[in-house]
């Protein structure tokens, strides 16, 4: 609520509009539900559409490291990056997360 009133945008939700998956739906990786430590692993949550704002339809439960690769790319851009690293694939380690 905080980051919707800074940012002058509309928040209408209630914890029941959000959900808490135990998985990202966006990389297939856990959840980590934690008030003490925060992470990759964190969930964080999506504007779908961010100029709507918080409000029920608009938002989704990803991990933090999702939201943040997804952070002002166009699914265009995501695209080409994805493509980019599939074809430079030569000495790619997925478990660290670089080539």
């Amino acid at each position: 609520m905080a980051r919707a009133r800074d940012k002058d945008l509309p928040f209408n939700l209630t914890i029941d509009d959000i959900g808490a998956p135990l998985v990202c739906p966006v990389l297939g990786i856990e959840l980590v539900w934690s008030n003490k430590k925060w992470g990759q692993n964190s969930p964080s949550l999506d504007r779908l559409v961010p100029a709507l704002g918080y409000v029920r339809g608009n938002v989704l439960v990803m991990s933090f490291r999702a939201n943040a690769l997804k952070n002002n790319a166009t699914p265009h851009e995501l695209r080409l990056i994805a493509d980019f690293c599939a074809a430079s694939a030569v000495n790619v380690d997925d478990t660290k997360g670089g080539f």
